[in-house]
């Protein structure tokens, strides 16, 4: 009874908690009281080869410190290639709230000593240049990781908080993604240099708020949609400012990728960045991401000439919200930009009821998910039909933007979901005030802290090969290295 209420006053006090390193404290007591301190030492799990783990980390051990250079890049070019064992499944971080096995996180750690100990040394026979070629190779096998952020309207303030959480940690993704208000977020993420990130998240730069007007009802009609998006581009080009894909490239090293819609059948949905669009100004790949059907109307892209006036891009063709389409685009981040990770921030009104069960355990919990699931199989399935009836309809594109959005993969391998509540549906088109804007920032963070362990373990390797080719290639942009 007594171990019992102690638990429960931690997760009281941890879900008050101001910071990270409160919140871990208490985790660390939560996880001493439950027991899962000594799972963490046991190095023993179905869900890993821990035996390949523990040679291979001594292995590189000894190799590191006898400078056996040849055999330490055959170990870890196989270790890394076969997946290191499978440390990084599921089930190995849904136990301890501080971690997973203290062996996959030693293992990990004498990984990137091997990694940095082969970039920073000077060995025979391993001119830079062909170091550089090995570590570029390497990285590619190796794939890394993307910040994925959903569309939401205000709800995607939330998105704030994760990046936040995760950029004070070093763990925020070079590659990042976003749809609609997640567009505008990692668009105002991937423009800014380290100091003007900071900046922001203390509050030394405040953002502007003031991006929904609703029009009067004669201008509603006109317009065919709710809201003026004059005032969104204006809120978007405070926040973000005018530079192209290629421009915030070169400035930051931080790649953005913003998806929008086509508004005619028969063209696909585009993924911009500075690869696919360098041109195209930010500001209107933001406000197009964000033109909802109905509530903004759509909107076209700019681009930047040679001369640096801004000029229409495809100027024939408009474009609405990137959610309708591909609010997660992981094929186009795979090919791109060699992505094979995703973590995944969820604020999107229509998802969020149903993806908070498939994080839960027990019955309760599992049913609802099944139930949710075959719902959408049955949604799915009567569009299908109704798609194939209407062919030369006119509800034929109706439908297909339903089925689009219905039949969507909504997560990745690691989710943070805005927490669901009925009351906060009352906010989603409206400006936020200072307090409410604070409290989804607030709920951004602490939904990123129980992840941050698992992100690190799982992210290392490649920020480990980011660090490495930015020493040994520093002509290319990079993101600025900041001591944690």
């Amino acid at each position: 009874m007594l171990k019992r209420f102690r638990l429960k006053k931690l997760t009281e006090a941890m879900a008050h908690a101001e910071s990270h390193a409160e919140w871990e404290g208490i985790a660390r007591e939560i996880d001493r009281e439950t027991g899962m301190d000594a799972w963490r030492r046991d190095d023993e799990s179905p869900f890993y080869n821990y035996r390949l783990v523990r040679r291979d980390m001594e292995q590189m051990l000894e190799y590191r410190q006898t400078a056996n250079v040849y055999r330490l890049l055959d170990l870890l070019h196989d270790s890394l290639r076969r997946n290191m064992g499978d440390v990084g499944h599921p089930s190995l971080y849904d136990k301890a709230l501080t971690g997973t096995k203290i062996l996959i996180e030693d293992y990990l750690k004498e990984a990137e000593r091997g990694l940095y100990f082969l970039c920073e040394n000077d060995f025979p026979h391993l001119p830079p240049d062909k170091k550089l070629r090995l570590f570029t190779q390497a990285a590619h096998n190796f794939g890394r990781s993307a910040l994925m952020l959903s569309g939401g309207a205000t709800f995607g303030i939330f998105h704030l908080g994760v990046v936040r959480a995760l950029w004070e940690q070093n763990l925020l993704p070079k590659v990042m993604s976003g749809s609609s208000m997640g567009a505008i977020v990692a668009a105002g993420t991937c423009v800014r240099t380290e100091k003007e990130i900071e900046d922001v998240h203390f509050r030394r730069r405040i953002l502007n708020r003031d991006a929904l007007h609703w029009l009067s009802p004669s201008a509603a009609w006109r317009e065919k949609s709710l809201m003026d998006q004059k005032q969104l581009l204006k809120n978007i080009q405070m926040n973000v400012g005018d530079l192209t894909f290629a421009e915030a490239y070169e400035r930051t090293g931080r790649i953005l990728n913003i998806s929008v819609s086509p508004t005619r059948m028969g063209i696909k949905p585009r993924l911009l960045n500075y690869i696919t669009a360098p041109n195209v100004t930010i500001a209107s790949a933001a406000c197009a991401s964000s033109a909802v059907p109905g509530v903004f109307p759509p909107a076209k892209l700019m681009a930047k000439d040679r001369s640096g006036q801004i000029v229409p891009y495809m100027a024939n063709e408009k474009w609405v919200d990137g959610t309708l389409r591909e609010d997660i685009p992981t094929m186009r981040l795979s090919r791109l930009h060699n992505v094979n990770h995703y973590i995944v921030s969820q604020t999107n009104p229509h998802v969020i009821p149903f993806l908070g069960y498939r994080r839960k355990r027990g019955v309760v919990p599992f049913a609802l998910d099944l139930a949710a699931s075959m719902v959408q199989g049955q949604v799915l399935q009567v569009l299908d039909v109704a798609r194939q009836r209407v062919q030369q309809n006119p509800w034929r594109p109706i439908l297909d933007q339903m089925y689009a959005v219905a039949g969507q993969q909504y997560s990745g391998d690691i989710n943070i979901q805005l927490p669901f509540s009925p009351w906060m549906y009352r906010l989603v088109l409206k400006n936020p005030s200072e307090e409410e804007f604070e409290a989804f920032v607030r709920m951004g963070e602490k939904a990123t802290w129980p992840q941050i362990v698992r992100i690190r373990n799982q992210t290392r390797i490649s920020r480990c090969f980011e660090a490495c080719l930015a020493k040994l290639s520093p002509d290319t942009p990079h993101v600025e290295a900041r001591p944690l």
